[in-house]
């Protein structure tokens, strides 16, 4: 919906206003960042995080194009474009989509969502897969996981990048101290 009604098909980037909006004399498309990230801005890092988890090179692309249509602005004063700067981190250094499958409500699974949402990491997608779930729409979604699961009762951490998944971790101390080891 994002791109079919709010996309620039002619130069790149997303208008603040959809196609079916009343008639503007003019749609603008803001990516100046201010107190409060722009539109843009954020619509280009979440679709950089679904093309990473998805594996669709189109909407990376996309990411691309709004790169490529804005440089100029960002080039000029890149502090205006801070969190746009952030989605270019992203886009050009590796990404981390960590995976963890075990019980939903197990406490090490919990312990371990806590600890890794409490972390800061731009470039880091977290996904849950809830153990026993075959059917779960992440597995459509990030076709990678299909072959991940969780050790009846124990919860277990997949840590990939590049389409390259490490050893699978269990418990905190593991999952971290491989993250800590990965070149970011």
């Amino acid at each position: 919906t994002l791109l079919k009604h709010f996309w620039d098909t002619d130069q790149g980037g997303l208008f603040s206003t959809a196609d079916y909006h009343e008639k503007l004399p003019f749609r603008k498309k803001p990516l100046y960042d201010g107190a409060i990230p722009s539109g843009n801005s954020v619509a280009a890092w979440n679709l950089l995080r679904l093309a990473r988890i998805t594996g669709d090179p189109a909407l990376e692309s996309k990411v691309e194009i709004i790169g490529k249509a804005s440089a100029g602005l960002v080039n000029r004063m890149p502090s205006s474009y801070a969190f746009y700067m952030t989605v270019i981190d992203y886009l050009l250094g590796p990404s981390q989509e960590i995976v963890i499958a075990g019980e939903r409500h197990a406490q090490d699974t919990r312990e371990l969502l806590q600890v890794l949402s409490g972390r800061f990491h731009p470039r880091m997608s977290l996904l849950l897969i809830p153990e026993g779930d075959k059917n779960s729409k992440i597995r459509e979604i990030a076709p990678f996981t299909r072959d991940f699961t969780g050790q009846k009762g124990k919860t277990i951490v997949y840590i990939c990048s590049g389409n390259v998944c490490r050893k699978p971790a269990t418990g905190i101390a593991e999952t971290m101290q491989l993250l800590d080891s990965i070149d970011t």
